[in-house]
């Protein structure tokens, strides 16, 4: 299903992350997608910190969100 090809992308994503970044990166299901999420930060400027550097590290559509545990 397209769902599953999608959840399994989102884990090859993932995978490459890991090898790439030492941030913590996981999936989380938002109704048929999946998001890839990556490094968990209490402060929002270290947060913007780590975004701005992923985004030049070639992940130029990555966002800052609020993910509740």
């Amino acid at each position: 299903s397209d769902v599953y090809k999608r959840q399994q992308k989102a884990r090859e994503f993932t995978n490459r992350l890991k090898q790439q970044m030492s941030d913590e990166s996981w999936i989380l299901q938002s109704g048929e997608f999946w998001k890839v999420l990556i490094g968990k930060y209490q402060e929002e400027g270290l947060a913007r910190k780590r975004l701005s550097e992923i985004r030049d590290s070639g992940y130029a559509d990555a966002w800052l969100t609020q993910v509740d545990d």
